[in-house]
């Protein structure tokens, strides 16, 4: 299974973490069995500020982090 991550090439703004329009999407985008675990995610966080995800199974929260953390193959 192929992934597909898309980020804008915004240089970061005051945040210590800056995501800018990114998503990620699992397997062949458009193709039978494709999941987009992350769509259009905007997020900036300061420094000092505390972050935490909250959400169901599945929803993408260590997609996410893992996006962060540069496991996901950032682009852009």
């Amino acid at each position: 299974m192929t992934d597909t991550l898309v980020a804008d090439t915004t240089a970061a703004t005051s945040g210590v973490i800056h995501l800018g329009d990114v998503s990620k999407v699992f397997g062949k985008e458009g193709m039978a069995g494709s999941y987009r675990a992350v769509d259009h995610l905007n997020l900036d966080v300061a420094p000092g500020q505390m972050l935490a995800l909250l959400g169901k199974t599945g929803c993408g929260k260590s997609t996410i982090f893992n996006m962060i953390a540069g496991l996901a193959g950032a682009a852009g």
